[in-house]
């Protein structure tokens, strides 16, 4: 819940009640690494069953009873965890309402927080626990009850980490009372991403935080069971536990799905019931990756899974995160050029002047390309090899030392394709493995084209989303004409560039070879 600039809070009761506020902890702007950190959902999972001996014994919790609950090294929360965001339903053994306390085992008294159950057979009490330095918390039971525990865990909180940043917000995002009943056994898709000032999953978001309402007029009861949309949906677990009436709990639910991001809701009961939803806010991860694909069937502004990505033929060598924006150059073979050695061990190279141009953001002056083109041809180093490999056809490609120019259309090589059209190694090596075309131009001189896109992903896991945000088709140009009297091997590659923008590639699209 969000706090005014004064910290207050303002609570609206329609009838006269009255109010306990428990404080199970606190939100800060900014990543505080004295708090529990960015949150991570992982796979829902029931780590805790008295009825059936997981986790617990298998035997109900007395009255006044405090009970050790491990979850670090469970589905999913490793240690060094701070907290959990986990699902308690008590199952009550007698018709008097109570309290369960969770608290981490460090603390030296227990604190006065009440989650409290009523007289009925069941209650579901979504809520953060804080975990001591093993992962494990406490949990006391109040004095005059016996209850069976059950405990499901949604994820964690980390120290440190400004991933699974959260965003408060009100808001009704879903009613059924209005357009219609969900049917015993009926799964419902609730839209969350994009959603009013929602992020989307290619934006960050992972999870939602919202008050689940069942509203059940029938007498047999069930249970709600939320999980991410796209994803399978997870067994025995239960977001909300319900009999007749109305019954509400707080949910944190990973959020999937091929669009902006969405949740599924199953009435696993024999009632027709309504769902009511109410986003109290949702968890988002900053660091959004991007990556460049050589090849594939894309379209921009779909999003893809991995699953998707490999139908379309990209392999892992084809797809590498890189840093958003562009990252300088990294390949091995880059070092050694700048620092005087050549890659075949044949002619020492002196480091071309520009040379802070490789980093894709400074252009060489004019006189600076005209003493690379004298001291490449002067000194004989414009045929030393930088790098080789296979084509699609298996043929050996040659990539050269080269030179550059301020004549239109002139140099060639490594120096050419690297310091005027913005291109790495790499890059250019990909598009001759994954040419969409390969066209004869003339004598031996071959042009291979392949186009690369660029894709913004988050997510994790199962979830993790790659949107499709940009596409440049890319052409390679090499010459297999050979002249042993000047070089070994054939010509190798003349040039490298990208359609629509001559003549530097953006930085994304150099990128591709990067990590």
């Amino acid at each position: 819940m969000s706090v005014s600039a004064t910290g207050k809070i303002q609570i609206q009761a329609t009838t006269t009640t009255n109010t306990n506020i428990d404080v199970q902890g606190y939100y800060t702007s900014g990543n505080d690494v004295t708090a529990a950190g960015g949150y991570a959902p992982v796979d829902q999972s029931r780590i805790v069953d008295t009825i059936n001996g997981v986790g617990l014994p298998k035997a109900t919790i007395g009255s006044g009873q405090t009970v050790t609950i491990q979850v670090a090294g469970k589905a999913g929360v490793p240690a060094g965890a701070q907290a959990a965001f986990v699902n308690f339903q008590v199952d009550n053994a007698t018709t008097s309402a109570g309290y369960i306390n969770p608290y981490a085992t460090s603390s030296t008294s227990r604190p006065g927080v009440a989650l409290n159950f009523d007289g009925g057979p069941y209650t579901s009490i979504g809520a953060i626990v804080k975990l001591d330095a093993n992962g494990a918390f406490k949990l006391y039971l109040s004095q005059g009850n016996m209850i069976h525990l059950l405990m499901d865990v949604g994820g964690y909180f980390t120290a440190g980490s400004s991933n699974g940043t959260f965003t408060p917000a009100i808001s009704k995002l879903y009613d059924t009372r209005a357009s219609g009943h969900v049917a015993p056994g009926q799964t419902v898709t609730v839209d969350v991403g994009g959603v009013g000032p929602i992020p989307g999953l290619t934006e960050g978001l992972t999870a939602m935080v919202g008050n689940l309402t069942v509203i059940d007029p029938g007498t047999a009861g069930g249970y709600a069971r939320a999980w991410a949309s796209g994803a399978p949906e997870p067994k025995n677990v239960a977001s909300l536990s319900f009999g007749t009436g109305t019954h509400t709990n707080l949910i944190t639910v990973p959020v999937g799905g091929n669009d902006e991001g969405a949740i599924q809701i199953h009435n696993v009961s024999p009632d027709t019931v309504d769902f009511i939803l109410d986003l109290q806010g949702w968890y988002a991860d900053p660091s959004v990756t991007e990556i460049a694909v050589v090849g594939g069937d894309f379209v921009v502004g779909e999003t893809y899974d991995s699953t998707q990505l490999a139908a379309r033929g990209v392999s892992l060598a084809q797809v590498v995160a890189i840093e958003s924006g562009g990252s300088p150059l990294t390949d091995d073979q880059l070092s050694k050029a700048m620092d005087g050695t050549s890659f075949d061990g044949s002619n020492p190279i002196t480091p071309l002047p520009g040379a802070t141009a490789l980093d894709g953001t400074v252009s060489i002056p004019p006189e600076e390309n005209q003493a690379a083109t004298a001291l490449a041809l002067t000194g004989g180093v414009q045929y030393s090899t930088v790098s080789t490999w296979l084509d699609n056809g298996r043929r050996t490609v040659y990539l050269r030392y080269g030179y550059t120019s301020t004549v239109a259309g002139g140099g060639f090589g490594y120096n050419k394709i690297a310091l005027w059209h913005n291109l790495n190694i790499n890059a250019v090596k990909l598009v001759t493995q994954h040419p969409v075309f390969k066209t004869y131009v003339a004598g031996q001189k071959y042009n291979y084209e392949a186009y690369i896109y660029r894709h913004l992903c988050t997510g994790y896991g199962w979830f993790r989303k790659c949107k499709t945000v940009g596409v440049v088709d890319t052409v390679v140009s090499v010459d297999y004409r050979t002249s042993p009297s000047q070089f070994v091997g054939t010509f190798g590659v003349v040039t490298a560039y990208c359609q629509g923008y001559q003549p530097r590639c953006p930085n994304w699209v150099k990128a591709v070879a990067n990590g």
